[in-house]
């Protein structure tokens, strides 16, 4: 029997079922992440898990053996499904009885076989411990919805196709990198909650009452009665100029429905960190109108000054006095890597947005990229490999150097800092504190460490959580030592004397 025409509903309210009736582990490691509530929902529908110990390891590879379990529950398998797929024929040399770490996803890999929605490799193995790109995994859910179509092109048709289903919002969409399984979790949300199948239907509307779980409509959503989205295929380019990106721009209304004959605008701006380049001349049109699909459709070709550059793409729609523009960025590079992180206010540990992030080449003064975070904290950048300044305006100025030197790799850089704050007394004017920890190495972030005493002898620092020893700055005697200090939290050590 096809369990894949079985209705979803009931399968899926087992599932429900079980969450609320089976209290799930804590997740203690996601805390910070930008993606916690979609972890959180899909833990809690029994569509994901954690590896054990209350840890989830957001920042892992998605494996093809997590990917096709994954998978088999959407399509509406549950585990005595996968457990009666052990005994199905031995498709893979790789993929058996015995095989070792991996064996837990037998039945599963089976079964994403059996259904078509995720194959071999052509040499008889499977691969069960490799990784997935977010390419992979957007095809394997585009697969699970219903909407392949033979001749789709590869990559950038599957692209295009998940950011009009609505799977790549809130993520910084790449489609030849590596996808993590917080961002498996992000995707997986929205296709849960966000995609329609081809009759309609959305598999959150099987889940009968949990409608109210939908994640939040984004600021953009919330303006006026019209949303624009835009894909790009691809937003990576390699260099040397003479490379053409497709960008595509859906409207829609509130209801998620086209709209056809609103107006969209676009323009291009080469950024260097010191000027800006016009570049509309490189688009092949400035201004257009959507189709019956609410589409349309627009290319954009780099030049060789491009290089290891971001191009902004500004993008506008209007229709019925109704107006909504986002800004995106593409990137000529033939090694690119995202920092990304999410900031907390240091005094509460509260997500914190509208915070500058300034993302800096190592050893240039000026910003390669300069973003913001959201409500939610987060923030995100686009750059060729190498080392990089990432500095956040806040009241306590702070900078995090990372070397984001792997091709296709996400590097998380948070700021999750505490508060030290005291009050020095006989150091003198004009002197500064450093608090180093015990085991305190010399880095390009030292700096951040220090602040100035203020004329009262007060000061404040913001630092990482751990244990620190207190200096009055050209003292080698701490003025106080043992100091701990906890992310989102003040730590008063009131009094000390310079020495």
């Amino acid at each position: 029997m096809n369990k894949r025409r079985i209705a979803l509903f009931i399968i899926l309210s087992v599932l429900l079922s079980a969450a609320v009736t089976t209290a799930a582990e804590p997740l203690t490691d996601i805390a910070n992440n930008p993606h916690r509530k979609a972890i959180e929902q899909m833990a809690e529908l029994g569509v994901l898990a954690g590896k054990g110990g209350g840890l989830f390891w957001p920042g892992d590879n998605l494996t093809r053996a997590e990917a096709a379990k994954v998978a088999m529950f959407l399509a509406g398998f549950d585990e005595a499904d996968a457990a009666q797929a052990k005994a199905l024929s031995r498709t893979f040399d790789d993929v058996y009885a015995g095989m070792g770490n991996h064996e837990w996803a037998l039945g599963w890999i089976n079964l994403a076989v059996k259904e078509g929605i995720i194959d071999g490799y052509g040499d008889g193995t499977y691969g069960p411990g490799d990784t997935l790109t977010m390419a992979q995994w957007a095809a394997i859910l585009i697969r699970s919805l219903g909407y392949e179509t033979k001749g789709l092109a590869w990559p950038t048709g599957y692209d295009q196709l998940a950011g009009e289903l609505g799977l790549t919002e809130e993520l910084q969409y790449m489609s030849s990198f590596h996808i993590r399984r917080d961002q498996m979790a992000r995707f997986t949300a929205n296709a849960v909650y966000n995609a329609k199948r081809p009759d309609g239907s959305a598999i959150i509307d099987l889940l009968g009452g949990r409608a109210e779980e939908k994640p939040a409509e984004t600021e953009d959503q919330q303006r006026g009665n019209i949303n624009l989205s835009v894909v790009f295929s691809p937003q990576i380019l390699p260099e040397g100029g003479g490379q053409t990106s497709t960008i595509t721009a859906t409207v829609t209304d509130k209801a998620g429905k086209p709209v056809k004959d609103a107006d969209v605008w676009f323009f291009a701006t080469a950024l260097d960190g010191v000027g800006e380049s016009d570049r509309r001349a490189q688009l092949s049109q400035f201004e257009t109108t959507t189709n019956a699909s609410g589409k349309a459709v627009v290319t954009y070709t780099t030049v060789a000054a491009d290089d290891k550059k971001i191009v902004e793409i500004n993008a506008g729609a209007h229709k019925n006095n109704v107006d909504v523009h986002k800004h995106y960025k593409i990137l000529a590079t033939n090694q690119a890597a995202v920092i990304s992180g999410v900031v907390r206010d240091p005094y509460t540990g509260a997500p914190k947005g509208g915070v500058t992030v300034h993302v800096r080449r190592d050893g240039v003064d000026h910003s390669f990229d300069i973003t913001e975070t959201d409500a939610q904290g987060y923030y995100s950048a686009l750059v060729p490999t190498g080392t990089y300044s990432v500095s956040f305006e806040m009241a306590i100025r702070d900078q995090i150097t990372v070397n984001a030197s792997g091709h296709g790799k996400t590097y998380t850089v948070d700021n999750n800092k505490g508060i030290l704050k005291g009050v020095v007394t006989g150091a003198g004017s004009g002197k500064m504190v450093m608090a180093l920890a015990p085991d305190f190495r010399h880095s390009p972030d030292a700096w951040t460490l220090q602040a100035n005493i203020q004329s009262d002898g007060s000061f404040v620092l913001a630092l990482a959580p751990g244990t620190y020893e207190l200096f009055v700055v050209g003292s080698s005697n701490p003025s106080k030592t043992g100091i701990t200090v906890q992310s989102g939290r003040v730590t008063d050590i009131g009094t000390v004397n310079a020495r």
